[in-house]
This record gives C-alpha cells, sequence and structure tokens, in this order.
C-alpha cells in the first residue's frame, strides 16, 4: 500500500460554503480555485517516481487541526476530492473515505490530507 500525504495551512476559502462570491452569484471566488489549485501541485509533486495508478479504490484521509469549534469537515471534503482527482486523472467515484477527523489546535491550525493505494492489483 502506498501513501500520499501533504500537509496545508487551514485556508477558509476552500470550504464549499465559500466556493462562489456573494450569495446568489455563480462565479467562483479566486480564493477558493486556488487553495485547489494549491492541493493539486502538492499531490502532483509527491506523485513523481511513483508507479502510475490506475483507475482503482484510493483511501482519502483528512485530518483537521481547527483553530476553534466553527466551521464543518464535510465542507473541506468535496473540494479536496476535486483536487486529488485532478492530479490523478479519473473521478472521485473510486474514492472511499479512511479517516476524516478533526483536534483543535489553536497554534497550528492545518489540514494533512493523504490518499492510500495499492501499488499492483493483478
Amino acid at each position: 500500500m502506498t501513501e500520499i500525504k501533504i500537509t496545508i495551512p487551514y485556508i477558509p476559502a476552500l470550504s464549499k460554503n465559500r466556493r462562489f462570491i456573494g450569495k446568489f452569484n455563480k462565479v467562483k471566488s479566486p480564493d477558493h480555485a486556488k487553495a485547489q489549485d494549491l492541493i493539486e501541485m502538492l499531490f502532483r509533486r509527491e506523485l513523481i517516481n511513483k508507479p502510475v495508478i490506475e483507475k482503482q479504490k484510493v483511501w482519502v484521509s483528512i485530518m483537521w487541526y481547527r483553530k476553534d469549534m466553527r466551521g464543518d469537515l464535510q465542507n473541506w471534503v468535496n473540494p479536496i476530492c476535486d483536487s486529488i482527482k485532478r492530479c490523478l486523472s479519473f473521478d472521485d467515484n473510486y474514492f472511499a473515505f479512511d479517516n476524516l477527523d478533526w483536534i483543535v489546535c489553536k497554534e497550528n491550525p492545518r489540514m494533512e490530507i493523504s490518499f492510500k493505494y495499492q501499488e499492483n492489483l493483478l
């Protein structure tokens, strides 16, 4: 089993609730797009020199070190999975969740995101 893991700072704009500018406007927030691009770029960097991942089950883990009790972890799941699927080049219907959890950490709010996959499925 191969695991790819990254850590990003807590980025409020990544939440799906902040995806669009304004309540009724369907213009995507540039900060939301930048946050997704950051996750994709960091995972692509980690995937260099790793075996190519074919369409297979991928286990996703998200650990959120939150600064307070505001927000909902579920609001970050879809944008993070969308970023991972862009670097894997297959749809996130192959994703399963290994761990979704949070801890209050006022000093260093961040998100640790990882995914695991099997190298050879024969």
